[in-house]
């Protein structure tokens, strides 16, 4: 399948127009940075700060920053985070109306951090996002119609994935549907719906447990494709991204040069800064270097779509990059 929406011929600094409508997790992020390397069976001193977090939200924030109009569907508690997490995410502009609240307590994710800004540790607790049912998105479907891209995250249930496709399926003018693995626990549920997916993103497990076999980040983006996924697009931790898509060879390219200070939300702001590019009329290619400068600046920033995330400076870092290559 191909985007609803025409690629333009190069790559100026558009800015993006249309809406997205985003379906799944919303969290309320506790980031640590320790001042030393975290051990067991001790406590470490540490800088926790509190950010909006979740896949789909993530993403969404993203696409605000770079200035694209989002629709955020998710499932929060009656709860403090639950009203700080919707204050927030409101502040930046995103359409929120598709947001209901459950019963329980808000989703939550708390991730340590060395001081070299890499992961330790995380867990999540995110059992109000199952709440989210084929009920709960069927009321919000007018927030979908319009929409140019649908995105998901498989911490949705199974039974929601398949109601957003009979939905899709519903759109006389079609509609770009992608979709995020988020973990190899999750991303079985995407298995039934493979053929359908215009756009795939996950990292090299991942797509391992979506294939049923280990490999180059090449050969399983290939095999996504033969299941019948429009494009995949696999990280591959400092390695780069590999971008497949039907009658094309599998293309590596390769991480921006960042400072790392924080990976969270690394992942996400590739498939927001990815979808920007598709929202502005790039081919998916140029598309990608969007997501590899978003992913680039939020490497070097604490938690997901920070503030230094612009289309400013996401077009600057692109611009050096290009100028170290002909260097």
């Amino acid at each position: 399948m191909t985007p609803p929406f025409p690629p333009s011929e190069s790559s100026p600094p558009v800015r993006p127009t249309g809406a997205v409508a985003l379906v799944g997790g919303l969290h309320l992020d506790r980031i640590a940075h320790a001042d030393r390397r975290i051990l067991p069976d001790t406590s470490t001193p540490a800088r926790i700060e509190r950010r909006p977090g979740g896949v789909a939200a993530n993403v969404a924030m993203v696409l605000a920053r770079l200035g694209v109009s989002a629709r955020l569907l998710g499932c929060v508690g009656a709860d403090g985070d639950g009203k700080e997490l919707v204050e927030r995410l409101s502040a930046l502009g995103l359409d929120l109306s598709g947001v209901a609240e459950g019963r329980g307590v808000t989703a939550t994710y708390l991730a340590l951090h060395d001081p070299d800004g890499h992961l330790a540790a995380a867990v999540v607790d995110d059992a109000i996002t199952a709440q989210y049912s084929p009920q709960t998105l069927h009321r919000n479907h007018s927030l979908l119609a319009g929409a140019r891209i649908w995105f998901m995250d498989t911490n949705l249930r199974a039974d929601t994935v398949e109601e957003l496709m009979r939905l899709a399926g519903l759109r006389r003018d079609g509609v770009f549907l992608v979709a995020d693995a988020v973990s190899k626990a999750k991303a079985r549920k995407l298995e039934p719906i493979l053929s359908r997916l215009d756009l795939l993103f996950a990292n090299l497990g991942e797509a391992e447990t979506l294939v049923d076999r280990s490999g180059s980040a090449e050969s399983l983006a290939q095999a996504l494709v033969d299941e019948g996924v429009g494009a995949a697009i696999i990280t591959d931790g400092a390695h780069g991204v590999v971008m497949a898509r039907k009658r094309e060879k599998p293309v590596r390219r390769a991480a921006l040069p960042a400072r790392t200070l924080d990976v969270t939300g690394a992942g996400d702001a590739l498939t927001g800064g990815t979808l920007a590019g598709l929202m502005a009329g790039l081919d998916l290619a140029e598309a990608l270097d969007y997501g590899r400068a978003a992913a680039a600046l939020t490497l070097e920033a604490t938690g997901a779509a920070p503030e230094s995330l612009t289309l400013a400076a996401l077009h600057l870092r692109l611009d050096a990059a290009e100028a170290d290559r002909l260097a």
